[in-house]
């Protein structure tokens, strides 16, 4: 059993599992379980996830393991083995200056949501004033002060879609 209070030697340990993971990573296709692997690798007995926290603990060490993990099924740490993406190293992004996955999939769910498309200071004192106020003394509020005309509907498909 891993014990939870152990004190992990993070200047020791932490260099290790980099080197570990920069040597591992680009001879895989899947991150599936890498951590735990790299954790039995070293000897490691850490509590579940803690490994992954201490990765994304620090800007400085969040930007090496996206590095790390750009090299995935390249076959060498320089991106540039057998596997590597045709015309691109796997350290570029698709698009230079795209938008991140996240970002796309929220401005998909955002398209056509009508409280999206205000205004963000409107937004805002949407979102602080709903706690204390009703759906209709909102929309009055939108449509008296704004002319800006939702309905209840508006509100609901807003919240039911993100």
């Amino acid at each position: 059993m891993r014990n939870a209070r152990a004190v992990i030697d993070w200047p020791t340990l932490g260099p290790r599992a980099l080197a570990w993971l920069r040597a591992e990573v680009p001879q895989r296709h899947t991150l599936r379980n890498i951590l735990v692997d790299c954790e039995a690798a070293l000897g490691a007995r850490l509590r579940h996830g803690r490994l992954s926290d201490w990765l994304n603990q620090s800007a400085t060490l969040r930007a090496e393991w996206v590095a790390i993990k750009r090299t995935l099924g390249t076959g060498d740490a320089t991106g540039t083995g057998p596997y590597a993406p045709t015309g691109a190293s796997a350290s570029s992004s698709l698009v230079p200056g795209g938008p991140s996955l996240d970002d796309f999939m929220l401005a998909k769910r955002r398209e056509g949501c009508k409280i999206c498309a205000l205004p963000e200071d409107i937004r805002q004192m949407l979102t602080a004033g709903a706690k204390k106020y009703t759906r209709p003394e909102l929309i009055d509020w939108l449509d008296k002060g704004h002319g800006v005309v939702l309905t209840v509907a508006d509100f609901t498909a807003h919240a039911g879609r993100h």
